[in-house]
């Protein structure tokens, strides 16, 4: 078939973001995930593509490379049942995200903590309702991917130990795949955890650093008032020496008091872990939870206080930075939107969200002795069915569609009663230029060690 009736069987696709800088041309499509620049020779040539208009001789193979990643899509594709078929296998019942709280206490008190401390580590009673669920549960799952979340989750590490290894010996009987991931101040994080974590398939922890030591030091104190930054940082570098395949992101939460030592923390990990492509580093500013923020001021403009951090720290791994990941399928879609994702507090409280747990419309429900999640599912619908794209028909009709499903936030939604719409949506432009600088930077440094390795 000849090149301009292939072209002529397809249409450009309803979910790409352009952006146009003095002769270059930057394309983002939010269900492939594609993001690329066109140089000022190809822009006369791709704009008519995109504007469907075929082209003739002179498109292709350009107009090929635009079918491939997404740009341009069959004529008579419906875009939106894919969306839907994308949502309902990210629902899917047979795999299950389960976040426990083995303790919501804390060795740390950092001045903008949202949480509580009430509650202590998860006793027997509340042990045994979780380790009943899982009897019930994990025989009708192909997947369990069980997240570690506190508080501290270490401080209860005990329980860690009881939990995971039950739940790892039933999926080892009903053939079904385990995983697990921590969220962790690392403070207690020594070889003999380590050693448990990789055991059972760890293979993502999220370790948080808010700069440079003394920055660092004045946010995120030990309760009794230690510093912290050394004996996280030597317990990186143990990471770092355990050779198995995890992936450590680094998260720096970012405001206007620490902002420089952001940028000088980006020295000191390029240089331990820049080379290392299993550490990633992750520009976050603070989440308002209303009384959290202390003293601390928020950035006047984030996107682009957060887009200057991670070109700085191109010569990281910044891959999981805002801009990076911004384009793809489920990108942005919060995991408490989704059917198949549950909190499960010290106590046995059940929860969609990881904020706000002393928010009753964030407690949906509780484990019973016998196993059962007693759901009010008035609640539930609230998470889920009420907080995805075919409830808001401005979501339906969005670009962004298939990277966050409408459910960016659906704690914003439901408390706000807005719709939440990501920033890297809200700015396609300037995340068009973090993502096209960052993989650039990131493509260049694994071509780099390639080159060194022949």
């Amino acid at each position: 078939m000849k090149p301009e009736r292939i072209l002529a069987a397809h249409k450009p696709s309803r979910f790409n973001a352009m952006r146009s800088v003095e002769q270059t041309l930057m394309l983002g499509n939010s269900f492939t995930g594609a993001v690329v620049a066109f140089d000022s020779d190809e822009v006369s040539l791709v704009k008519p593509l995109l504007r469907g208009i075929a082209g003739g001789d002179a498109a292709p193979p350009l107009a090929l490379d635009l079918i491939e990643l997404g740009f341009l899509v069959p004529a008579g594709r419906d875009e939106l049942a894919a969306v839907e078929a994308l949502r309902v296998a990210l629902n899917d019942p047979r795999t299950l995200d389960l976040i426990v709280m083995p303790t919501e206490d804390c060795n740390f008190r950092c001045v903008y903590c949202y949480e509580t401390f009430a509650k202590k580590a998860m006793q027997p009673e509340a042990r045994e309702r979780l380790k009943a669920f899982l009897r019930k549960t994990i025989p009708n799952l192909n997947s369990l991917r069980l997240a570690w979340f506190g508080g501290e989750p270490l401080l209860a590490f005990p329980v860690m130990v009881e939990i995971a290894e039950y739940a790892r010996s039933l999926c080892d009987a009903y053939g079904v795949h385990f995983e697990s991931s921590i969220t962790t101040n690392a403070y207690l994080l020594d070889d003999r955890k380590i050693d448990f974590l990789q055991a059972t398939q760890c293979r993502n922890y999220q370790i948080t650093l808010d700069g440079t030591q003394e920055t660092h030091d004045r946010t995120r104190p030990l309760r009794e008032g230690g510093k912290t930054f050394e004996v996280i940082w030597s317990n990186l570098l143990r990471l770092q020496a355990a050779e198995y395949a995890h992936n450590v992101l680094v998260r720096v939460n970012v405001h206007q008091d620490n902002y420089d030592a952001a940028r000088e923390l980006v020295a000191l990990f390029t240089e331990a872990f820049g080379r290392d492509q299993r550490f990633t580093i992750d520009f976050h500013t603070l989440w308002d939870g209303g009384s959290a923020w202390g003293n601390l001021r928020q950035l006047a403009d984030r996107e682009a206080a957060l887009h200057t951090l991670c070109t700085t720290a191109l010569g990281a791994n910044t891959r999981d930075c805002i801009g990076f990941n911004a384009f793809g399928p489920g990108a942005r879609y919060c995991y408490s939107g989704r059917a198949n994702s549950v909190v499960v507090g010290s106590d046995a409280a059940l929860y969609k969200c990881t904020l706000a747990f002393e928010d009753a419309r964030n407690q949906i429900g509780t484990l019973t002795d016998s196993g059962e999640a007693l759901v009010d599912d008035e609640k539930l619908a609230r998470w889920t069915s009420g907080s995805d794209y075919r409830s808001d028909a401005a979501c339906r009709d969005c670009f962004y569609v298939p990277s966050c499903m409408g459910a960016f936030c659906p704690f914003t939604r439901i408390v706000e009663g807005r719709r939440p719409c990501p920033p890297e949506k809200v700015n396609p432009a300037a995340t068009l230029d973090t993502a096209h600088a960052v993989r650039s930077a990131v493509l260049r440094a694994m071509k780099a060690e390639r080159d060194e390795g022949r």
